[in-house]
């Protein structure tokens, strides 16, 4: 197979907003809301191309991390839509080098602005760039990072 990266061109909510997801069932599988009412995981489980597109993407990030980032960074780059783009409408990051690499992308592509959700706080986010905003996520009865904390997001 060969080893590309599924960026979508928008949804409803994102309008034409590219966007990239990853399967939540193998990066959110220790999220209360994965257990509890995922959203995603409708869209993953009823939709054949959606589970092929973010398995894609996984399977591309675990076999050549530095490859999945330089190919999200040339698709993004040749979008006609690269004023915004979103991380993971479906899924979470999956460890601190997949962030790393989110790092990467965003001080590539400086005149994009990048948005990404995570319920990952212990995750090192000290090396942000600013055109890259990262916002605590949160779910019923799940303890959502001390105030101070939160603001290093």
């Amino acid at each position: 197979m060969e080893l590309t990266c599924c960026v979508s061109k928008g949804n409803i909510k994102l309008d034409d907003t590219p966007n990239l997801s990853l399967p939540p069932c193998q990066t959110c599988s220790d999220m209360p809301c994965y257990r509890e009412g995922c959203y995603a995981l409708k869209s993953y489980r009823h939709r054949p191309s959606v589970r092929f597109g973010w398995w894609k993407n996984l399977t591309h990030y675990i076999f050549n991390p530095d490859g999945y980032f330089r190919m999200v960074t040339d698709v993004i780059s040749r979008k006609r839509n690269n004023k915004f783009f979103r991380w993971h409408t479906g899924g979470e990051i999956p460890d601190q080098e997949y962030l790393d690499g989110m790092f990467e992308v965003a001080r590539n592509l400086p005149k994009t602005h990048f948005l990404a959700f995570t319920k990952k706080y212990y995750l090192d986010f000290s090396n942000k760039p600013s055109n890259l905003e990262i916002v605590p996520s949160s779910w019923p009865k799940f303890k959502m990072p001390h105030q101070n904390s939160a603001s290093k997001v």
